[in-house]
């Protein structure tokens, strides 16, 4: 009777330390649970904040195109900005400006710019 007393002390000893062993190997499970949650909440946060950024900046776009069409359409000169600050080049010559393209050669080949014009492309 002594010994399966002391047994069972023994087997509810070594539950006891099984037990606290799950208990911090659960608390550490949680903790990086509740860690890739809250990671997996701040990347669709952000996702869905640039999601946002990317519609406003095309809406933006598509509205600048419009104008410029609408501008273009209407005959007034259009300057597109290259990747260098200094450098420009005109993309549509104005059509009520007097430069009609009433014959061959008028137009160079580089942006529509009539030629005798004296720009510098530097």
């Amino acid at each position: 009777m002594q010994q399966e007393k002391q047994k069972l002390n023994n087997d509810i000893g070594k539950l006891k330390k099984k037990y606290e062993d799950y208990q911090t190997t659960f608390e550490q499970m949680s903790s990086k649970y509740e860690n890739a949650i809250k990671e997996k909440m701040l990347m669709k946060l952000e996702k869905d904040r640039l999601i946002a950024k990317v519609e406003n900046l095309e809406a933006n776009l598509r509205q600048l195109h419009d104008n410029d069409e609408g501008a273009t359409a209407g005959g007034v000169s259009q300057i597109d900005i290259q990747s260098s600050p200094g450098k420009t080049q005109l993309s549509s010559v104005s059509k009520k400006g007097g430069a009609s393209p009433s014959g061959p050669g008028k137009y160079s080949s580089q942006g529509g710019i009539p030629q005798g014009v004296g720009f510098k492309t530097s």
